[in-house]
């Protein structure tokens, strides 16, 4: 298990080669979902800090709070410089690049709305407990484990 700032950190270098930018949104769900696939795929988690149900999603408070500042903009630099990205599993990166190539393209807010689907563990978590709950990590782990990283599975193509 990782921190989410470094699996962040990950994501923006990942996502800068490619040439691209992430907003705050796109960041904390892209994190999100790949330690969904990462439970869904191989049971074990990814990232170590907890997920709660806020409004427009699963958010990772910390995470949250260290990229807030750049609103709706790009986020233009790492998360910490001093956190390390490159340690991680092959199955760890494959997951990660996966996300990215899967749900890269998607705005922040559509990736909100992935995550707003009936029967997700956001969705499950908001109705039964309401704002701020933390989402159980067996939710996420049973819900992910029905899909792969295929964009037309995924209703993306």
């Amino acid at each position: 298990m990782h921190s989410a700032r470094k699996v962040a950190n990950y994501f923006l270098e990942a996502a800068a080669e490619k040439g691209k930018g992430l907003s705050t949104l796109q960041l904390i769900k892209l994190v999100y979902i790949a330690h969904g696939f990462m439970l869904g795929k191989h049971k074990k988690p990814l990232v170590a800090d907890r997920i709660e149900a806020w409004e427009l999603g699963p958010v990772i408070p910390d995470l949250y709070h260290q990229v807030k500042h750049y609103g709706r903009g790009a986020i233009s630099r790492k998360i910490d410089e001093d956190i390390v990205s490159k340690e991680f599993s092959a199955e760890e990166k494959t997951i990660m690049l996966g996300v990215l190539d899967t749900h890269g393209h998607c705005d922040g807010l559509r990736l909100s709305a992935l995550t707003h689907q009936k029967d997700t563990p956001w969705r499950k978590t908001w109705e039964a407990f309401g704002r701020s709950a933390i989402i159980e990590e067996k939710l996420i782990t049973n819900y992910y484990k029905k899909f792969t990283l295929n964009k037309k599975q995924l209703g993306l193509s």
